[in-house]
């Protein structure tokens, strides 16, 4: 589901790169995205005023697929888009006040979790690493990228990208000594096990920020986990208290990171106020 909506994103958001006709067609296929899938292909291309050949190419081009499977993952995103406004299987409606309550108990039990080892640890293996790579998918992605943004400030180099595509294609970067970082809540989606045992493969160290505490082995020498806490809003798809937990693990680490760096760097000594200066330096 996320992979065809990122890669439909990126073409609209990418005119420059995609072309015209690719960025036209993917945005007729977002805006029209309930009917799309009980489409034919000629239908399609006469909504868009091109060919089924077009068409064709286009599905391949953008999503790597051919038309059926183009259509199917289309139904797919259709039913995400309907599953939190629909009718949950836990409880037709969620309080206000049992939202805050969650969020505060996850944010204790991350704090819990964040302990000064950990912490420690995890900015050894970002400052160690020749390149710093940081994956997501879905809601966690966006999270993903602003921790790389936050990272480059204090000239941390590291890398991530806003789609699907962009992220396998980035994977012939991997080297031994670089650090993988996944911002994944579950840390199970298929997207993100995909790209987990390509930086494997590439002997990369790997760090996870997730909420899933069987994700590493205890005492692995190459992967770590910077744990928060496992509590969600299950009837939800989408990521609320959840997410603020995942910001809360990357602002601590980046605290942690830049009072190290502080701490490295001597203070140079204020300037003189020009009331204490020596007689005679003024003129």
């Amino acid at each position: 589901m996320y992979e065809i909506y990122s890669n439909l994103r990126a073409c609209v958001e990418g005119i420059g790169q995609a072309g015209s006709m690719d960025s036209h067609i993917a945005l007729y296929v977002l805006e029209h995205h309930e009917e799309v899938p009980h489409m034919a292909i000629g239908d399609l291309a006469r909504a868009c005023n091109t060919s089924i050949a077009t068409i064709s190419r286009f599905c391949r081009r953008v999503n790597g697929s051919d038309w059926t499977t183009f259509k199917d993952q289309m139904e797919e995103y259709g039913a995400w888009l309907r599953s939190d406004s629909a009718a949950s299987r836990f409880r037709d409606r969620i309080d206000i006040p049992w939202y805050f309550d969650t969020l505060e108990a996850s944010i204790y039990q991350t704090r819990q979790l964040l302990t000064d080892d950990v912490l420690e640890q995890a900015v050894d293996w970002l400052s160690e690493a020749a390149n710093v790579y940081i994956y997501g998918s879905s809601f966690s992605n966006i999270t993903a990228r602003e921790a790389c943004e936050k990272l480059n400030r204090i000239n941390r180099l590291c890398f991530s990208f806003s789609t699907v595509k962009d992220q396998i294609g980035s994977l012939v970067y991997l080297k031994a000594d670089d650090l993988v970082v996944f911002i994944s809540f579950s840390g199970t989606t298929p997207h993100i096990r995909r790209l987990y045992r390509q930086a494997k493969m590439a002997g990369c160290r790997i760090m996870w920020i997730s909420g899933n505490a069987a994700l590493v082995r205890e005492g692995s020498s190459r992967e770590m986990l910077v744990a928060v806490s496992p509590l969600a809003l299950h009837e939800y798809r989408t990521s609320l208290v959840e997410g603020i937990s995942l910001h809360c693990a990357i602002d601590a680490l980046y605290i942690r990171y830049t009072n190290r760096l502080r701490a490295a760097r001597p203070v140079a000594p204020a300037a003189l106020p020009v009331d204490d200066a020596e007689d005679g330096e003024l003129e």
